[in-house]
């Protein structure tokens, strides 16, 4: 049985768990299938398991960090060439990023 199997049909600790938090968890998990091998082979199976999943989520927010920044950039240049966005131009540049 994968580790996802597992996880998901232990209902002692999940069946008190919001729906989306358990969505994302098994969202989480589907993540880091890949790299299952790997923290099998370790000792201590469900904490390597915990650390490639944090950091998949690291990576996410890695991810999330660099397009903030991208767009705070483009925005900051925009205001200093136009002399700022009115909100439906922001709006617009925004929905076109």
């Amino acid at each position: 049985m994968g580790i996802i199997e597992r996880v998901f049909s232990d209902k002692d600790w999940r069946h008190n768990l919001d729906p989306e938090i358990a969505r994302k968890l098994e969202k989480l998990l589907k993540r880091i299938k890949p790299f299952e091998d790997s923290y099998k082979q370790s000792r201590h199976e469900s904490i390597a398991q915990l650390w490639v999943a944090l950091a998949e989520v690291y990576i996410q927010v890695d991810r999330m960090n660099r397009r903030l920044i991208r767009v705070e950039k483009l925005l900051t240049e925009a205001q200093k060439r136009d002399g700022g966005l009115s909100d439906e131009e922001l709006s617009q540049a925004l929905k076109d990023y």
